[in-house]
């Protein structure tokens, strides 16, 4: 259904009840956030902040973005741990506040996402992903502001590319173009937003023409760009030095599709949660994999 007539269907909501819903939403999840606050570091949240020399040094701020010297290159999301280290320090409070804030100000523009796409129950949606269990190790963990941010910024790029969509404004577009550049120098995880584009317009006109295929290209390149220096980054830096087994082409496949298929499952039912799951034997790929089983077993390996 067409954005224009999807938006003129859907229900005028009065300011105050749409008020309501915002102050739910934020109030949830500040509510259960909220004991994350005060966590104290982990893992390698000191090498993220306290033991960063680049983002300590008032002079580093040119140095994150032409020599940074981590592991990767996500300029951006260290720019801002550069101006958060100049607001707080070492207080943990101020890092954990700034996660929960990315995190909601994310759920609300994915409300407004589901309500510029015609489906109802938007808001109740906007709720579910606030509260998500999924979400709390993006949220509670320090270094992971690079999710938390990346996200909000890659929600950002598809709202306005919907507009574009419905109304074809070129400022709508450059929007689009912007925020998805700004979230892939912050995580460049976000590298599939191309391909996504594509598929809402297979899924929007039941095809992917020319006019989607051009419209999607320069995301492609933003991609393909930053794509290779992440490669090159990890490559060089962050696995530099490692015993990387060996693995054949299809061994990759296997574990791609296992673990579509386990985070969908870990979706639906939140349970069992780990940063780090157990290592999947895929070399070589059997049918099936043997790990189906695995997929809904692994909550009582990890008590």
């Amino acid at each position: 259904m067409p954005a224009k007539v999807a938006a003129s269907l859907a229900p005028v909501r009065p300011w105050w009840l749409v008020g309501l819903g915002v102050l739910i939403v934020v109030a949830s999840g500040i509510f259960a956030f909220s004991p994350a606050l005060h966590g104290d570091w982990l893992w390698d949240d000191p090498a993220e902040i306290t033991q960063n020399g680049d983002i300590q040094d008032s002079a580093g701020l040119a140095k994150l973005w032409l020599a940074p010297s981590t592991p990767d290159y996500f300029p951006l999301k260290a720019t801002l741990q550069w101006v958060q280290w100049k607001l707080w320090k070492d207080n943990v409070v101020g890092y954990h506040a700034s996660n929960l804030l990315f995190h909601l100000l994310s759920a609300l523009v994915f409300w407004r996402i589901l309500g510029k796409l015609g489906l109802r129950c938007a808001w109740l949606g906007a709720l579910l992903f606030a509260l998500h269990p999924l979400t709390v190790e993006s949220v509670a963990w320090i270094a992971e502001f690079k999710n938390t941010v990346s996200l909000f910024l890659l929600l950002l790029a598809f709202s306005a590319f919907l507009d574009f969509d419905a109304q074809r404004r070129r400022r709508d577009y450059a929007l689009a173009l912007g925020f998805f550049l700004a979230a892939m120098l912050c995580k460049t995880s976000v590298v599939m937003f191309p391909t996504v584009l594509l598929l809402y317009g297979a899924w929007k006109r039941g095809r992917v023409g020319v006019k989607e295929i051009g419209a999607s290209a320069p995301f492609f390149l933003i991609s393909l760009g930053l794509g290779l220096v992440t490669i090159a980054f990890q490559s060089h830096r962050a696995i530099n030095g490692w015993d990387i087994p060996e693995s054949t082409f299809l061994s990759r496949f296997a574990c791609a599709g296992l673990a579509v298929l386990f985070y969908f499952y870990k979706s639906i039912l939140p349970i069992g949660l780990l940063p780090i799951y157990p290592q999947w034997s895929v070399n070589p790929p059997t049918f099936l994999q043997g790990h189906v089983e695995r997929l809904f077993t692994s909550r009582e390996e990890s008590r």
